[in-house]
């Protein structure tokens, strides 16, 4: 188990210490943390060299999207979108005309999508396309007011959420051939959907409501979109793809509680809390993103305090104790996170602590389409489970959203929060008060 730690700050209260939001194939994490001063920084972390601030100081700053060339993308809490290389730094990848922008993935060839004000003032924002040649391009809406890019993949094709007047929310695919189109959704009445993620087959994953609560879903541009199911509550939703088509995310249960999946072509979606190691300390609320040698990043509990973790998935020939899994060399078998048990041992998982979540989200943002904030899991920690019923919400661009709308605007709120100065401030001066 390996923590990632911070840069040199802890919170107290509501805010976490740290979280990750993205992994690449070379198993680094993007995300924030607490600085010593009790700003969030954007960190890079590596397995070798361990977290970097990527941030300002005194100024806030966020991790959505990292690539293979080690790039970040992200925002900070002034508002605006950034590109952080190894070799230049941070660069501010401007706006669509407005003053706020914000980047939430980016491919290997460097492309950042996102979302961005398109005046001055203006509560509508366009999902955008940035390269280093031809800058940030609005890739408008289904024609509506509202759109945000939430994935992206080395074709350059951009999945996410148009919020347009007078409809429910939709999930739509834009390639720079066709543009943009409506991916649909799991049918029923008045059912919206949103787009989390998407890999270079084109398969897109996120969520989609239906008659009796919300669903993960796989879109495939032969077959279109499959419920995943749930791991026997109501409610699930996919937030990261790989290239295999594998997800993860979070789900209900049968009991009312919650946690993190993975979901496999083959043997359907499981439950992450099953298979790492009992007594390990963790409570696995959701999984957010996978890389292609199925490492998973995600947000949960340890001892009570809200974390991230890293699984990797091993192959032993008998699940060992917890004592013996830091015996247990890092290591990937074929490129599967739950292939079929082999007759000669069964998979298990190996557990790194990363230290992050996203299961609460503080301070509100001007670009969030809706804010959710998370109330105490049903199991006792913070964030260390989703209920079908355990968030309350306030409105911002979508103030006519119903319940169900707001479940589909969680990611996207998740993304587009990086803290807003005022909020952060509040957490500092509740940080200084504690201390004194």
């Amino acid at each position: 188990m390996t923590d990632l730690g911070t840069l040199g700050g802890h919170a107290v209260g509501d805010m976490p210490d740290s979280f990750g939001a993205d992994i690449n194939n070379k198993g680094q994490v993007t995300g924030a943390s607490v600085t010593a001063s009790g700003f969030m920084h954007a960190f890079r972390w590596d397995p070798a060299t361990g977290m970097q601030d990527l941030g300002t100081p005194g100024e806030n700053s966020i991790g959505r999207g990292i690539n293979e060339n080690s790039q970040v993308t992200g925002s900070r809490g002034d508002g605006g979108a950034f590109l952080w290389d190894p070799a230049t730094g941070l660069q501010d990848l401007g706006t669509l005309g407005g003053s706020q922008a914000s980047g939430h993935r980016i491919n290997a060839k460097g492309q950042v999508t996102g979302t961005s004000q398109i005046a001055p003032g203006s509560f509508q924002t366009h999902a955008f396309l940035w390269d280093a040649v031809g800058g940030m391009q609005d890739l408008g809406t289904l024609g509506g007011t509202n759109s945000i890019g939430l994935g992206i993949n080395s074709r350059g094709q951009v999945t996410g959420m148009d919020d347009s007047e007078g409809v429910p929310p939709r999930t739509f695919l834009w390639d720079p051939v066709i543009g943009m189109r409506d991916l649909g959704n799991l049918g029923g009445s008045n059912i919206s959907s949103f787009g989390n993620d998407i890999n270079d087959s084109g398969q897109v994953t996120g969520a989609s409501t239906i008659d009796v609560g919300l669903r993960a879903f796989l879109w495939d541009p032969a077959t279109g979109m499959q419920d995943l199911g749930t791991l026997g509550g109501f409610n699930s939703h996919g937030a990261g793809i790989n290239a295999f088509g594998q997800v993860t995310g979070w789900s209900t249960t049968a009991t009312g509680g919650g946690g993190a999946f993975v979901w496999d072509p083959v043997t359907g979606m499981q439950d992450l809390n099953r298979m790492i190691p009992p007594g390990s300390g963790w409570i696995l609320g959701q999984g957010l993103a996978i890389n292609d040698t199925g490492q998973i990043t995600g947000s949960g509990s340890f001892g009570g305090v809200e974390r991230g973790f890293l699984l990797t998935p091993v192959a032993v020939t008998e699940v060992p104790e917890p004592g013996t899994l830091t015996l247990i060399g890092i290591g990937v078998v074929g490129f599967g996170l739950l292939r079929r048990r082999a007759s000669s041992g069964r998979e298990t998982w190996l557990l790194l602590g990363i230290s992050l979540p996203i299961c609460r989200l503080p301070g509100d943002s001007l670009l969030a389409a809706v804010i959710v904030r998370q109330r105490r899991g049903s199991r006792g920690t913070r964030g260390a489970a989703m209920s079908d019923n355990a968030f309350t919400e306030s409105t911002a661009l979508a103030p006519r959203a119903n319940a169900a709308e707001k479940w589909i605007a969680l990611r996207a709120a998740t993304w587009i929060i990086a803290g807003s100065p005022s909020s952060w401030s509040r957490h500092r001066a509740r940080r200084g008060r504690r201390q004194s």
